[in-house]
């Protein structure tokens, strides 16, 4: 086997160099960690100062950099989130700042940065922080438009595609839209718009994967194929990569081939670099890789080579300086460790020949340096990745060429070979993503059998039994949960819960906010299959992850209880029920269900109710002494009509909303409460509720424990209550 590519010892400093600016971005964007920092360095100095005093000065002055730039990003964010905008009805003149996206309720939301308001019959400057616009669906507005829009100021601040906003514009009516003056930005936004009609994403899966791999588009791909990308470890080929500005750029020199420019090529060339930015809007992948491209042009032009590792370091500092927010970014993140093992493994071949050697080694590398990374920022790391993307690699080159050539030429032919090519990709992620992922223990004891393994490669024996332990410990089923339990998911700001009955039945009360979310947690429990699902209500924040559960597993049988009340998730998920053919109904107050030794009845709703929470199944799961009741998100009212009903386990209504009569909750729980709660801006759980609950039992959140296992055994329920008392 060959030895790992390293740097020259030039680019070795300059990467050191880079990784000191990075450390001093992420403290600068953590204050609190400075003294830690400055301790750090004060020790430093004293050992290397005498025996590498340049370097160490040279150091300590890329880590003061970058603490400059963390602390600058840190405090525009910091300002952004505690401005204070004029709130009520206003007219805004603003700058579109992204494209605009589905919205949670139905329309679209974009974000904006105003520059001037209506005051008094006339327009006032306004250099206002960024403001999250909510429209009607179809707005067709883009980046770097300049609108007038009438509507009403909130001031809710918060984070939207990891960037911070102000607050919040409900949009009554866009009074005008005008296009960008800026010649890159027209040019861009051009070449975006052609390639998404002429691919269509909304046409199928493929389509829409398509758009992924040519400008980063995915809104119209099923979340159930995004998180199978995800678990096959082949979502970055919907990030845009290196490839497609290499692919983009070599486009770009044929078309400028025979106007010759001579040495002008290189300014158009970073001119190209820009537009491809903008078209894949600034995807942080597509950063890396475009500035790393400009690195080397400009090294070129002024006659000084630069060699990748030089360019990554040189890229990664720039871009770090420039906007100290990347250094937090995963995006960035794991882009610029996946490029660093692809060229530290180039050379891995494993014994093979070209080019398979060469493909294998750089997969290989790849995915080792993000094997942290990903541990880190989810938790697991798919077990096929290196197998998938060995596989989907050259498809997707295919995919991308054809599709580029066909978006352009709107020859049908050849976008059919692209789209038949980026339905490959989906079936490679639909069977790799099927695969065990990695927990950090098994990643750990992966990599150490693989090591050993290596080891002994020259001994049959030995190598036959590391080989088999390895596949023993990564093949077994970990997360098990013994029924009969009750699985309070952690889904973020919604609710689903997973009742496992004692031969591994499985019911699933509603699905979250989104599908990644609930697929993921039923993954971590094995869950092949859905005996009974049930949605409590039509709100998206129940309603939403259901769709993509559907079209992932099999459900026997599907109950609700809408009465008259809808939501665009709801009508989906309807769809997508009927598109199954799952048997739908609608069961009637006091039916009882006998699964895995558990029992079912549905005490809920008593009537027909006004509101869509009111209006939510309630049921009563019980086995053998211990009881829970799940509540949907019902208020006073049900709760009157329901009366207090005295069970062991309360899952707190409406993620411990103020919206419960608190003397219902004391009264109608014995143990334990739950609050299925996420990251708001709605104070969810309400301090009244906490207090109310925490007077009378401990109180257990899915923000703060992750997902909660509640065994429905009395002494094993008895020690969990014992232990979260204490």
């Amino acid at each position: 086997m060959s030895p790992l590519a390293r740097p020259s010892p030039q680019s070795s400093r300059l990467l050191a160099a880079a990784a000191l600016v990075w450390l001093g971005v992420w403290v600068g964007r953590r204050p609190e960690w400075i003294p830690a920092l400055v301790v750090v360095i004060g020790l430093a100095l004293a050992v290397t100062s005498r025996r590498w005093g340049e370097a160490a000065l040279a150091g300590m002055a890329a880590v003061a950099v970058g603490l400059g730039s963390g602390l600058l990003s840190h405090r525009a964010e910091a300002a952004v989130l505690e401005a204070r905008p004029p709130t009520g009805p206003q007219i805004i003149r603003a700058r579109i700042l992204s494209d605009p996206v589905p919205g949670r309720y139905g329309g679209e939301t974009v974000l904006l940065r105003p520059v001037a308001r209506m005051v008094s019959g006339g327009w006032q400057s306004w250099r206002g922080h960024p403001l999250l616009a909510r429209l009607e669906a179809g707005s067709g507005v883009e980046p770097a438009w300049m609108v007038d829009i009438s509507g009403t100021l909130l001031s809710r601040p918060g984070i939207a595609a990891g960037r911070p906003y102000a607050g919040i514009v409900r949009v009554d009516e866009v009074l005008m839209a005008t296009r960008p003056s800026s010649p890159l930005w027209a040019i861009g936004n051009a070449i975006r718009r052609r390639i998404l009609q002429q691919v269509d994403p909304a046409r199928d899966p493929p389509s829409a994967l398509l758009a992924g791999f040519l400008v980063g588009y995915t809104s119209d791909l099923p979340e159930v194929d995004l998180l199978n990308l995800r678990r096959s470890g082949l979502a970055h080929f919907v990030a845009v990569s290196g490839s497609n500005v290499a692919l983009f750029l070599g486009v770009w020199w044929i078309v400028l081939g025979p106007l010759g420019m001579g040495r002008r090529r290189v300014w158009f060339g970073l001119a190209a670099l820009l537009v491809f930015a903008i078209v894949t809007r600034w995807e942080p992948s597509v950063v890396r890789a475009a500035a790393m491209a400009a690195v080397v042009l400009l090294g070129r032009r002024m006659g000084v080579p630069v060699d990748g590792w030089s360019a990554l370091a040189i890229t990664v500092a720039g871009v770090l300086l420039l906007n100290g927010a990347m250094a937090d970014n995963a995006g960035f993140q794991l882009s610029v460790a996946a490029t660093a093992g692809v060229m530290a493994g180039s050379r891995l071949t494993f014994g093979l020949r070209r080019p398979l050697g060469e493909a294998l080694g750089a997969t290989v590398g790849a995915q080792g340096a993000v094997l942290p990374l990903m541990l880190s920022l989810f938790g697991q790391v798919p077990v096929g990745a290196p197998v998938a993307n060995l596989l989907a690699a050259p498809v997707v080159a295919v995919s991308t060429i054809a599709g580029g050539l066909g978006a352009i030429s709107a020859v049908a032919p050849i976008l059919g070979l692209a789209r038949t090519a980026a339905g490959l990709v989906l079936s490679i992620s639909r069977v790799v993503g099927r695969w065990p992922q990695l927990d950090p223990g098994q990643a750990a004891v992966t990599v150490g059998a693989l090591g050993v393994a290596y080891r002994f490669r020259r001994h049959p024996l030995a190598f036959a039994v590391v080989c088999g332990g390895l596949a023993w410990a990564v093949l077994l089923p970990h997360g098990q949960v013994a029924g009969p339990a009750a699985v309070v998911l952690d889904v973020g700001q919604g609710d689903s819960i997973l009742l496992i009955g004692s031969h591994q039945e499985t019911v699933l009360v509603d699905g979250g906010p989104e599908a990644a979310s609930v697929l993921d947690a039923l993954a971590r429990y094995h869950v092949k299959r859905i005996d009974l699902m049930v949605l409590t209500h039509v709100h998206e924040d129940h309603a939403a992850g259901l769709i993509g559960v559907v079209r992932a597993l099999p459900v026997s049988a599907f109950w609700s209880a809408t009465d008259g009340h809808t939501s665009p998730s709801w009508q989906d998920l309807e769809l997508e029920l009927k598109r199954a053919a799952v048997p739908m109904d609608t069961p009637a107050v006091g039916t009882v269900v006998h699964l895995g030794g558990m029992t079912i009845e549905v005490l809920g709703p008593q009537r027909r109710y006004a509101g869509p929470n009111d209006q939510s199944i309630v049921l009563m799961v019980e086995s053998g002494d211990v009881s829970m009741l799940l509540t949907g998100d019902i208020e006073r009212f049900a709760q009157a009509d329901l009366g207090p009903l005295q069970v062991d386990v309360l899952k707190v209504p409406h993620q411990g909303g103020n919206t419960s009569d608190p003397s219902w909750l004391q009264a109608s729980v014995r143990k334990l409460a739950v609050i299925s709660v996420g990251q708001n801006n709605f104070g969810h759980p309400s301090p009244e509720v906490l207090a109310t609950l925490d007077d009378v039992v401990p109180v257990l959140r899915t923000d703060l424990s992750g997902d909660v296992v509640i065994p429905l055994q009395t002494d094993a329920l008895n020690r969990l209550v014992a232990a979260a008392s204490g």
